[in-house]
């Protein structure tokens, strides 16, 4: 039988991104995440959590809309439209006199008429750019690693020397960021392949 509950633990939640093929998120990364959820809601056959959407609210204008989740074989049936609009519920239910609260989201591909239906407006469009996203992670650690190296071997000591301390588990990032700052006020626009290097290592420490 099917049914809504508030609950949803950290294995139900990654058992659920398993069957959306999504990619698995750390034990302790996705907990967190659940802890700090202003809503929650999952949709249950029996015991067994067949999808999820959750809220994150600052409490002031903003919500996001995440993780709207249900697995492939229980779809086509009005639960993903359920948990979303319980979702919006929540958020009208935090509404005060004079508020506007906006909710935003990452539609999967292929997903944007779904949201259109509840009114949401895909971007870019008529009054908004595109929506953009930037994940933070082992892979932004790589290039960040791969800049410093190039900035060690320049022979330049002012990005030399705090590009190898950081290599070395040395230094600061304050320290790095500052060197790079001057490092690209000085040279930024000299022509040489470091140039690009400067704001995008800001970027990533």
């Amino acid at each position: 039988m099917i049914r809504y509950e508030n609950t949803l633990s950290t294995e139900e939640y990654a058992e659920l991104r398993r069957a959306v093929d999504w990619e698995p998120l750390a034990p302790e990364q996705a907990r967190a995440g659940l802890v700090n959820s202003d809503f929650i809601v999952s949709c249950r056959d029996g015991d067994r959590a067949v999808g999820c959407a959750r809220i994150f609210w600052d409490k002031g204008y903003i919500a996001y809309l995440a993780d709207v989740m249900v697995r492939p074989e229980y779809r086509h049936r009005g639960i993903g439209r359920e948990l979303v609009g319980r979702c919006i519920a929540f958020v009208d239910g935090c509404l005060r006199e004079g508020w506007r609260i906006k909710i935003v989201l990452v539609a999967a591909k292929g997903k944007e008429d779904f949201y259109r239906s509840f009114g949401f407006e895909a971007r870019p469009g008529e009054t908004g750019g595109a929506g953009m996203q930037l994940w933070r992670g082992e892979d932004s650690m790589d290039e960040l690693k791969h800049i410093m190296e190039k900035f060690s071997a320049s022979g330049w000591e002012l990005i030399a020397a705090p590009a190898r301390d950081w290599l070395e588990g040395r230094g600061s990032a304050e320290a790095l960021a500052a060197a790079i700052k001057q490092a690209d006020r000085e040279c930024g626009r000299c022509g040489c392949e470091l140039d690009p290097l400067y704001k995008r290592a800001l970027e990533l420490i």
